[in-house]
């Protein structure tokens, strides 16, 4: 986007999860390896941080241990990969990592069988008044879309929003996503 390669996740201290991206097997190996003994040396005054950032900024659902772990240890990198296993919690694991990087506009990628999940993810983490704005387009005519992504990328927003489409039309969309020019992208199920 904007020039740059798609698999980009967060543009700066904004995190993804687990472990950063590697080439091989052996280096994903390792790397697992040096962010679970990270972890473990993990201050819990700094996990504690963690909950009370996200708390401060109206996140109220309560985390997992291993999810504040994949949080703490994604402070400290740049990209990242979230391979835990099926309803261990990603998208839970995603939405307060994108509150701590205190973004403003974030991208959701994904099936379109799973937009619909991820609002309602944000309805469950979020507490009332929402401190992030959710735009699901996963429906209307691409002009539709272009429209409403366009749209939100020109207004300075008041509060960061999330926005979710789905990979069958992402090359359809391009102008409008630069446009948007989001701070965090979140590939989900990115392996299909």
């Amino acid at each position: 986007i904007n020039g740059t390669e798609i698999l980009a996740f967060p543009a700066d201290r904004a995190a993804f999860l687990a472990a950063e991206m590697c080439d091989t097997p052996a280096a994903v190996s390792m790397e697992y390896k040096q962010a679970r003994a990270d972890v473990m040396k993990a201050d819990p005054i700094v996990i504690e941080e963690i909950r009370t950032t996200l708390r401060a900024r109206g996140f109220v659902r309560e985390l997992l241990p291993y999810q504040l772990e994949c949080l703490y240890v994604s402070q400290f990198k740049r990209g990242f990969y979230n391979a835990m296993t099926m309803g261990l919690g990603k998208t839970t694991t995603a939405l307060a990592a994108a509150t701590l990087g205190q973004v403003q506009r974030v991208l959701v990628v994904c099936p379109k069988s799973v937009c619909r999940t991820w609002q309602k993810e944000w309805e469950i983490c979020f507490a009332h008044p929402r401190s992030f704005g959710f735009c699901l387009l996963d429906e209307g005519s691409i002009a539709e879309r272009r429209y409403k992504l366009v749209n939100i990328g020109c207004k300075s927003q008041a509060w960061p929003v999330i926005c979710a489409i789905n990979y069958e039309i992402l090359h359809e969309l391009q102008d409008a996503i630069n446009t948007y020019n989001p701070d965090l992208l979140i590939f989900d199920e990115a392996h299909r």
